[in-house]
C-alpha cells in the first residue's frame, strides 16, 4: 500500500462491545479489491470485551491500513 498520503478512501468503523462481529467486519472491507488505496479507521468507544483486542491485531497486520 502507497505511504498514508495517497489514501483516496477511508472507511470508518465505530464499535463498542462487538467481538461477535468486528472481525468479520474488517475482514470483509479488507479483502475488497480496489484500484485506488484505502484505509480502516476504527473507533472503539471503550469496549470492555475482546473487541479492541481484535482490532489490535488487524493494526500490528496492515499498520499502513488500519488505524486505531
Amino acid at each position: 500500500m502507497e505511504d498514508k498520503g495517497n489514501i483516496k478512501v477511508s472507511v470508518l468503523m465505530l464499535t463498542y462491545n462487538q467481538e461477535q462481529y468486528i472481525n468479520e467486519a474488517i475482514r470483509s472491507v479488507m479483502l475488497q479489491k480496489t484500484d485506488f488505496p484505502f484505509e480502516v479507521v476504527i473507533g472503539n468507544d471503550g469496549s470492555t470485551d475482546e473487541t479492541e483486542a481484535i482490532c489490535r491485531v488487524w493494526y500490528d497486520n496492515y499498520p499502513e491500513q488500519v488505524v486505531l
